[in-house]
């Protein structure tokens, strides 16, 4: 039984760092193109226009998608293991 925790520790770890990688890499890509936009619209030869109403939902949805992303799945990754042995 200890040789199968063992794998399953080694397991766990493994999927802990490749998805924590893609998390951060998701969330590090939606940030540069949010300030790719907020930089197209601040330029004044670029032919892009939004409007101030539109701009500021887009970040602000952005911002808060980012955050929700990354709380749902860092809690789920890294969750506390004795908090599961119970379940």
């Amino acid at each position: 039984m200890h040789e199968l925790d063992r794998k399953s520790t080694e397991q766990n770890i493994q999927e802990r760092k490749r998805y924590a990688n893609r998390i951060f890499w998701l969330v590090s890509g939606w940030i540069v193109c949010v300030v790719l936009i907020v930089i197209a619209e601040g330029i004044e030869f670029v032919p892009f226009d939004l409007s101030d109403l539109v701009l500021t939902t887009l970040i602000g949805t952005t911002t808060g998608s980012i955050v929700g992303i990354l709380l749902i799945v860092a809690r789920y990754l890294f969750r506390d293991s004795s908090k599961t042995q119970g379940e």
